[in-house]
């Protein structure tokens, strides 16, 4: 009868690879540019995504469930029943607390009203060229 050994891992050694995992490589995360200076960033450990300012990670919206990109602008759902719209190159964020009010302020803006509530969590790119491309 053979003798198996076990090789132990130290508690140690497995949290300082995840510490030095953490450091050096956020590759496996969903990190990307959006438009302008806007990214979009996933919270560690987390299915949450936050828009962020690519140059300096200041935190522009939390949470964001869904957004679209038109004109100059960002707007879409965070958190629960939370909306929100970005001017991209001033970075200026309003919030609202019913889509109805949201809506109100695109059609100032001279956008078009869009129910985000249908999306199921699919995010919105509407091109210059009118084309609708989902991510």
């Amino acid at each position: 009868m053979t003798k198996v050994k076990l090789f132990i891992i130290s508690p140690l050694a497995i949290l300082f690879c995840l510490v030095l995992y953490f450091i050096l490589d956020k590759s496996y995360l969903f990190n990307g540019v959006i438009v302008g200076d806007v990214c979009i960033s996933q919270k560690y450990f987390q299915s949450n995504y936050d828009l962020v300012n690519c140059e300096n990670e200041t935190m522009l919206v939390e949470n964001v469930r869904a957004w679209i990109v038109e004109g100059e602008y960002i707007y879409g759902a965070n958190k629960e029943d939370s909306y929100f719209i970005v001017e991209i190159y001033s970075e200026r964020t309003d919030y609202f607390k019913s889509i109805i009010e949201i809506d109100q302020f695109l059609l100032d803006l001279g956008l078009q009203s869009y129910d985000l509530n249908s999306e199921e969590n699919i995010s919105h790119i509407k091109g210059v060229d009118g084309v609708e491309r989902k991510y």
